[in-house]
């Protein structure tokens, strides 16, 4: 399964629950984008993402349904 765990730039992963890091398993970094309202992202706009990462500390992407 392609997900993204989105995190703040330097957190660490304290704010996501330990039975999705769990599910998840082994994590790796594979981007570091900076946000801004203005940048398009492929699911969701960045605005929606940085008042997840203010509110909730982390977002969970998983693939769109075909």
């Amino acid at each position: 399964m392609d997900a993204y765990l989105f995190i703040p730039r330097n957190a660490e992963l304290e704010n996501v629950p330990a039975p999705l890091l769990k599910m998840l398993g082994k994590l790796r970094q594979v981007m570091a984008p900076t946000l801004s309202e203005e940048r398009k992202l492929a699911q969701n706009g960045s605005l929606t993402l940085i008042q997840l990462l203010e509110t909730e500390g982390y977002y969970l992407q998983l693939p769109a349904h075909s």
